[in-house]
C-alpha cells in the first residue's frame, strides 16, 4: 500500500489540480493503459472520464480546449447522421452514429493530459504493449502456419486469412488495426528523433527514441504484415509517405 500510494504522490504533480479533473485524467490514463489489452475495459474507463470531465467543466466551468479540427469534425459527424436517412436500412446507421461519441477522446487529451511526463507515460505504455500484442501474434500465426499446412495444404489461403492473428483482440481488424496506430505513432518519434540528431536539435530522450524503439517499431511491422489486412497495409503505406514528406520532403 505504501509504494502505491508513493506512487499517486509522485504522479500528481503531473496531472490537474482540480480534482474531477484529475479523476478524469487518471481515468483517462487507465483508458489509454487498456487499449491494447481489452476493449471493454478501456471503454469502461473512458466513460468514467468522461464523466468526470463533464462534470469538473460543470462545477468548475474550465476553460476547455480542443484541436483545431472543429469545422471538419462537425462535418462529418453531420454527414454522417445525415446520410444515414438515406441508408437502405436507417436503423443500421444507429450503430456508426453511437461510434461518434468516441471522439470525446480528442477533448480529453488536450484537457486532461497537462504535462510532457504524463503524455510520455502513455505513450511508452502504448509501445510496451504493442510489442507484447505483437509477440503474442508471432505466436498465433506460427500456430496457425503449421496447423493449415497439415489440416488444409489445398486451401492454405483461405484457412490463413480467414483464421488471422488478433493478438490480445477478438478480431484481426481491432488488432492490425491498433497496432497500425501505434506503428504510426512510434515511426513518427524515431523518424523525428533521428531527422533532429541529423541537425544537431534537441531530440526526445526517453526509453523508446533510440534501439528499443527501432525493436518495437520491427516486431509491430511484422505483426501487421502477418495480419494479412490489407487496408491496414495500405493505412501504414500512406502514413510512411506523410511522414517522409513531413521530415524529409527531398526523398
Amino acid at each position: 500500500m505504501s509504494s502505491i500510494h508513493e506512487l499517486i504522490l509522485s504522479a500528481r504533480p503531473h496531472l490537474p489540480a482540480a480534482p474531477l479533473a484529475r479523476w478524469a485524467s487518471i481515468f483517462f490514463t487507465l483508458c489509454v493503459a487498456t487499449l491494447l489489452i481489452s476493449l471493454a475495459a478501456s471503454q469502461a474507463f473512458l466513460a468514467l472520464a468522461g464523466l468526470c470531465y463533464v462534470a469538473h467543466v460543470w462545477r468548475d466551468k474550465p476553460q476547455v480546449h480542443f484541436l483545431p479540427i472543429k469545422l471538419p469534425l462537425a462535418i462529418f459527424c453531420l454527414w454522417t447522421v445525415v446520410s444515414t436517412f438515406f441508408a437502405e436500412v436507417p436503423a443500421a446507421g444507429g450503430f456508426a452514429i453511437h461510434k461518434l461519441v468516441l471522439f470525446v477522446i480528442l477533448a480529453l487529451t488536450v484537457n486532461t493530459i497537462v504535462s510532457l511526463r504524463h503524455l510520455e507515460f502513455l505513450f511508452q505504455a502504448l509501445f510496451v504493449e504493442a510489442g507484447l500484442a505483437a509477440l503474442l501474434a508471432t505466436g498465433q500465426f506460427i500456430k496457425d502456419y503449421r496447423r493449415a499446412s497439415i489440416l488444409h495444404p489445398q486451401h492454405f489461403y483461405l484457412y490463413m486469412t480467414d483464421e488471422r492473428v488478433t493478438g490480445f483482440m477478438g478480431h484481426w481488424m481491432n488488432f492490425s488495426g491498433q497496432e497500425m496506430l501505434v506503428f504510426t505513432a512510434l515511426a513518427t518519434l524515431l523518424l523525428f528523433a533521428w531527422v533532429s540528431k541529423r541537425r544537431s536539435q534537441p531530440a526526445p530522450s526517453f526509453l523508446f527514441a533510440g534501439a528499443a524503439g527501432w525493436i518495437v517499431l520491427a516486431v509491430a511491422g511484422f505483426s501487421i504484415f502477418i495480419s494479412l489486412t490489407r487496408g491496414v497495409w495500405l493505412g501504414c503505406f500512406v502514413a510512411g509517405l506523410y511522414l517522409l514528406w513531413r521530415y524529409l520532403r527531398r526523398w
